[in-house]
């Protein structure tokens, strides 16, 4: 069977010069042609939060291929071209390899989609939850359930209000709305609040990715992974780099175990390889008395350069600061 020619004009499309721009700009084709549906009703259908499929069709940064998938099923074609083209624009997408081993720690690294390891092989990223995460979904969780809650009483004594009132009048029973009918009405209110009550959490303090934003603000710590991960002062302390893909961002994260964050300070400075960290581009985040503390992030388009990160801390013993050499680059 033959393709449709919206398919085979994605796929013409693909083998020539192509952009992120360009494939926003088809998108918003492919959407006119499914009758420009809103983003609310394209999110609910296509399980993409409003945010990312505006990123999509403005061509902020290229879609992940999940977010792709879905879109363009629920704009009513086939995927699988959208896919190849999508793959053909992701630099990083031909440079994934397999795991390798640490022969510092004896662990598998995650390496940032590009770049390899000491033995040549990239690992495989691992997902990371971070605790302000886990602290935001649990108020969004709490928000929801009052919500939630309020409106299921409020609702429940309305009902319980009409059918005492109605009581005292002499309708036949086959004219009263049965409890079944009121708890359809009621579960639907409740499941449309709890819809846009989730909606807007997940839209809720979104930044736009930027070097020197907080990742924790933005969609990029939804994809981060460990991309490098080592421990330093014989396992005291742990340095690692985190590595968003969706973002083409990093950003460096100490955390130090040996009961002497009171009265002291740790610090992390990431930067491009060629520039060094005392360069314009570097981010850096020093704080006192935490146990750990991460960077803002850094946005590297270009999959050659490399990113560094070198961190330090003071201690009850030493006079100064400790520099955690060597620098860990991924």
């Amino acid at each position: 069977m033959s393709n449709s020619a919206p398919d085979q004009e994605v796929e013409r499309q693909a083998l020539s010069e192509d952009s992120v721009q360009q494939f926003a700009e088809d998108l918003n084709e492919l959407r006119a042609r499914a009758g420009n549906p809103i983003l609310a009703a394209l999110s609910k259908k296509a399980k993409v939060s409003k945010s990312v499929l505006s990123d999509a069709f403005r061509g902020h940064r290229l879609p992940t291929e999940n977010t792709t998938e879905k879109l363009v099923a629920a704009l009513g074609e086939d995927p699988t071209p959208w896919l190849e083209r999508r793959r053909a624009l992701d630099p990083r997408a031909a440079h994934r390899s397999s795991s390798a081993e640490s022969p510092l720690t004896g662990e598998t690294p995650q390496v940032r989609a590009g770049q390899t390891g000491a033995s040549g092989a990239a690992p495989a990223p691992a997902p990371v939850r971070h605790e302000a995460e886990r602290q935001r979904s649990r108020g969004s969780l709490t928000v929801l359930v009052a919500a939630a809650v309020g409106l299921i009483a409020a609702l429940l004594g309305n009902a319980m209000w009409d059918s005492f009132a109605r009581s005292s009048e002499p309708v036949a029973s086959e004219e009263r709305p049965g409890l079944s009918a009121e708890g359809d009405e009621l579960r639907t209110a409740v499941e449309e609040i709890l819809a846009e009550l989730r909606e807007e959490a997940a839209d809720e303090g979104r930044e736009e990715p930027a070097s020197g934003v907080d990742p924790m603000n933005t969609v990029c710590h939804e994809d981060a992974v460990i991309a490098a991960s080592e421990e330093r002062l014989e396992g005291t302390v742990q340095v690692q780099i985190l590595w968003s893909n969706e973002c083409r961002a990093a950003w460096g994260r100490i955390t130090r175990w040996d009961e002497q964050s009171m009265g002291n300070h740790v610090g992390f400075v990431v930067y491009p390889q060629t520039e060094g960290p005392e360069s314009e581009n570097a981010v850096h985040r020093e704080a006192f008395d935490v146990q750990s503390v991460y960077t803002p992030m850094l946005i590297e388009e270009n999959i050659d350069t490399r990113i560094c990160g070198v961190a330090y801390i003071s201690t009850d013993e030493a006079e100064g600061e400790i520099e955690l050499a060597p620098p860990m680059c991924i």
